[in-house]
């Protein structure tokens, strides 16, 4: 069995992970940063909104902020991959936007790609100082973003599609959200009956309707958090009618309280 191993490097709005064994999947289905993906070893499956897709080692994964996506992992033992993640910077959003809008799977990225990837695992190691480990991270994610722009490889076209169901239920959710919102109302529009949608939504997404719905709300929050509304009026906006049940709510799925989405 291959060695286990979770290795980090950290800076003020961006983070490295250099890891082999089970993904961290539960709860982090949407998140409030910008993630590029390294796969390196293993078995695993991207899930999103609308494809799926069996990876090959060597795939790199450009993941917008508060996407629905997923790593689906049969052996966690043996998955092997480098996460660089990152929020937007000074001088750069408009490159963020541009480059990040979907995501995008890269089964051959450049050469000059992987040695970014290649050079934070080596950092992970030790040897440098925190300053100077925040402008690796700095520089790496411009790199990477600047890399994506100019390379000339092209994303893959080999994926299986969501079905057609599982979409009009996602579309019926987003144009829903702020308002009351259950599994039968979202069946009753998707034309299905309750068990038919809760089957095909967890067989294709790999999550139950109820916990998108609520990660969907929870990644609803932020956004409008971060467009200055209060943190009452955001979460009322995004469908949690009682303040108090979604306070402990969100404590319960995340470990925390939900006035440090002000304090990021």
């Amino acid at each position: 069995m291959a060695d286990l191993f979770e290795k980090y490097i950290f800076a003020d709005g961006c983070h490295f992970k250099y890891a082999r064994g089970k993904p961290a999947v539960s709860g982090k289905e949407f998140h409030d940063y910008y993630e590029i993906v390294l796969f390196l070893e293993g078995h695993s499956e991207l899930i999103s909104e609308k494809i799926r897709l069996v990876l090959s080692p060597g795939t790199v994964v450009f993941v917008p902020k508060e996407t629905f996506h997923q790593f689906h992992v049969t052996d966690s033992d043996s998955y092997l991959r480098c996460i660089l993640g990152f929020t937007e910077s000074d001088g750069v959003s408009h490159l963020v936007h541009d480059v990040m809008s979907e995501i995008m799977v890269f089964p051959r990225p450049s050469e000059e790609i992987l040695s970014v990837f290649a050079t934070l695992r080596k950092a992970c190691d030790g040897g440098l100082s925190q300053k100077e480990k925040e402008i690796l991270l700095d520089s790496a994610a411009k790199q990477l973003l600047i890399g994506r722009r100019l390379e000339t490889f092209e994303p893959t076209e080999k994926y299986t599609e969501v079905s057609e169901l599982t979409q009009k239920a996602i579309t019926y959710i987003d144009e829903n959200l702020s308002g009351e919102l259950s599994l039968a109302a979202v069946a009753k529009a998707s034309r299905v009956s309750v068990s038919s949608l809760s089957h095909r939504f967890r067989q294709e997404l790999n999550i139950s309707v109820y916990r998108y719905i609520t990660e969907k709300r929870m990644s609803r929050v932020r956004q409008y958090i971060r467009n200055g509304m209060s943190l009452a009026d955001a979460s009322k906006m995004s469908g949690f009618c009682d303040y108090s049940g979604f306070y402990r709510l969100y404590k319960t799925m995340y470990g925390q309280s939900p006035s440090t989405i002000k304090n990021k």
